[in-house]
């Protein structure tokens, strides 16, 4: 069993992180909600392996949907 890693921003800016990015978004090459093609994101579906992600917990998100998800929590606007 893999040792968490305690959450770290620099994380994005390492090879390992860049490499699984390059990795996921050769594989999926648009937004996996609104299939936008451009400014897109790898996204976390969640932290429970952190720094030990594989493909299957990451999504690809355009730039506005992953604004979307973290402002309003599943990528939809509430309306009330």
């Amino acid at each position: 069993m893999s040792q968490k890693i305690p959450y770290d921003p620099n994380r994005y800016y390492t090879p390992e992180w860049r490499a699984l990015r390059r990795m996921k978004l050769a594989a999926v090459n648009e937004c996996e909600k609104c299939g936008f093609k451009h400014e897109l994101n790898v996204h976390h579906k969640h932290y429970k392996t952190y720094g030990n992600e594989k493909m299957e917990d990451l999504k690809v998100l355009c730039k506005r949907c992953h604004n979307d998800f973290h402002h309003f929590g599943d990528g939809e606007k509430k309306t009330s």
